[in-house]
Formats: C-alpha cells, sequence, structure tokens
C-alpha cells in the first residue's frame, strides 16, 4: 500500500477532463484546497470517491502537490509544478484578464510546508481563506455571478503599500446588459494587530487615493474583514469609527468566521460602523437604476 504521498505510474494513461482542469485552476487561486473543498465545487454530493479519485490523478500527475501534514490532518493540495506549467499557459493566453503575469505564477502557489516545525498552525489561517473562496465561488455560481479572485501572495507581489489578505470582485449583467457589480479587500485576522489604529488607517489611505481604477480596473472597493469574536469584531469597528472619516464608513464591513458560511456576497451577515442591523455586501438588483453601474 502506498503511502499519502508516494506518486503512482497507473495515473498516466487517464485522460484528463475540463474539470480536472478546472480543479487545478481554483487549487491556483486558492493557492490551498482540501478534498472537501474540492468536493464542494467540483462533485455533486455523494461523489467523494470519485473526487478523491481524480485529485490522486492530478497528484500522480505533477498538476497538484500535497502540503506536508501532520499523520492525521487531510491531505492539503496546492499546485504541482506542472500545474504551474498549464496556468501559465492560461495567463499567457489572457485566461485571467491581466490579473496574473506568467513569471508570478510559480510564486503565487502554495508551498510545501516541509522543514516547518508546525505545519498545520500556518494553514488554519490560509484554509479559512480558502474556505472563503470556495462559497464565494459557490454563492456567485447560484446567483449567476462573475467572481475574480487574487490571493495574498499575488497582492504581495503588487507591492500595494499593504498587504490584505484576498481580494474579489463580483459582477453580474443586469436586464438592460449592463455590467454591476462590487469590489473589496479581504481581512482574516485572528490575532488583532498591535497597532490597530495604524492598520486601519494604512488601508483607508489606500481607499482615500482611489488607487483601485489603476490596480484591479474597478472604481472602488470596500474592505470585508472577518474575525474569530464578537469582541474583536467590536474592536474593529471601534477603531474603524474612531480612525476613518464618515463618508468612507460605508466601505468597511466586519463579521464573525464563521458565521458567514456561504453568504459571503449577499447574505445579511456583515456589521457596519453606523448601523445595528446587519446589512449584504451586495444587493442583487437586477432591475433599472437600482444599482450603480460599473
Amino acid at each position: 500500500m502506498r503511502g499519502r504521498f508516494d506518486r503512482s505510474a497507473a495515473s498516466r494513461g487517464a485522460v484528463l477532463t475540463e474539470r480536472d482542469m478546472a480543479i487545478v485552476e481554483a487549487v491556483f487561486l486558492a493557492r490551498y484546497l482540501t478534498l472537501d473543498l474540492i468536493c464542494q465545487v467540483f462533485f455533486s454530493q455523494g461523489a467523494r470517491s470519485s473526487a478523491k479519485r481524480r485529485t490522486r490523478i492530478l497528484f500522480d500527475r505533477r498538476f497538484l502537490d500535497k502540503r506536508r501534514a501532520s499523520p492525521n490532518a487531510p491531505d492539503v493540495y496546492y499546485l504541482g509544478m506542472r500545474g504551474v506549467r498549464h496556468v501559465e499557459d492560461l495567463v499567457g493566453d489572457g485566461r485571467f484578464g491581466g490579473d496574473f503575469d506568467v513569471a508570478s505564477v510559480g510564486k503565487i502557489r502554495g508551498v510545501s510546508g516541509a522543514g516547518a516545525d508546525n505545519p498545520d498552525l500556518f494553514l488554519v489561517h490560509e484554509l479559512a481563506l480558502s474556505r472563503v473562496y470556495v462559497d464565494a465561488m459557490l454563492e456567485a455560481r447560484r446567483q449567476g455571478m462573475g467572481l475574480r479572485w487574487l490571493p495574498a501572495r499575488a497582492l504581495e507581489l503588487r507591492k500595494l503599500g499593504f498587504e490584505p489578505d484576498a481580494f474579489l470582485d463580483a459582477t453580474y449583467v443586469d436586464s438592460e446588459g449592463r455590467k454591476r457589480g462590487k469590489a473589496a479587500f479581504v481581512e482574516f485576522t485572528q490575532v488583532l494587530p498591535k497597532d490597530l489604529p495604524a492598520y486601519v488607517a494604512e488601508r483607508q489611505r489606500y481607499l482615500a487615493l482611489k488607487k483601485c481604477r489603476g490596480d484591479f480596473g474597478v472604481g472602488s472597493a470596500s474592505f470585508l474583514w472577518l474575525t474569530t469574536s464578537r469582541a474583536k469584531r467590536q474592536k474593529i469597528l471601534d477603531v474603524i469609527s474612531q480612525t476613518v472619516q464618515r463618508d468612507w464608513w460605508h466601505a468597511w464591513y466586519a463579521a464573525l468566521w464563521p458565521d458567514v458560511r456561504g453568504l459571503v456576497l449577499t447574505g445579511a451577515v456583515w456589521e457596519g460602523v453606523s448601523s445595528e442591523e446587519r446589512a449584504a455586501f451586495l444587493t442583487l438588483k437586477r432591475e433599472k437604476s437600482e444599482t450603480v453601474a460599473r
């Protein structure tokens, strides 16, 4: 019986499908995906054995690799070297609309974790963001929306002046054929920064300079800030109210993780500074003049 990190030559003759390549693409964008997350996006309920077989083929063929983990931890996939070459081809063909360049693909992909003292610790944060990505992808699919996602490493390479955990841009077409939607930076915080006001001010400065148009092709962006306790969420909202000018409060949202599961984009799960009622990040109003056009 082969080990979980051993590859088999038996998969060499397997025919790769469009779904297989879509899995490779999703792993690139998320940086890390577990088998359960891959199942949620690409396989019907009860098809775990099929998902396991296809991801094993992709692993054997080096389109995917596995992060080193403790014996009882689930397999965590990241982009293998053949996967890097495949995504580089997609980038060269314009698949991601200029969000990535060929030289950056190998830098953005996940890492093995080999030699780390505690390989699972780092993944708590990374997999939380992977779940946000998967939830947003599924929600966009249900709502007939497009979803653009850039992971933290891709944003780091852009040298924005701050390092958010992700960028998303959710779009849809209204009844008159116009493109509408909303963009946001995603922050996931388990431990609050020591200088939280400076952390917020740095991000607000970017918004105030209106650099999103040049950097991401969108007129504006919000901040979706996820944290793990009510006390932390309240602290974040308090600091935003003290640091950010009132006319920018609308751009800041905070919520508890994992309370937003499955509702990141359109669910009334986000709290703002100026309202006690929870609100949705994006309200789908497909009627004329009800949503600002992009």
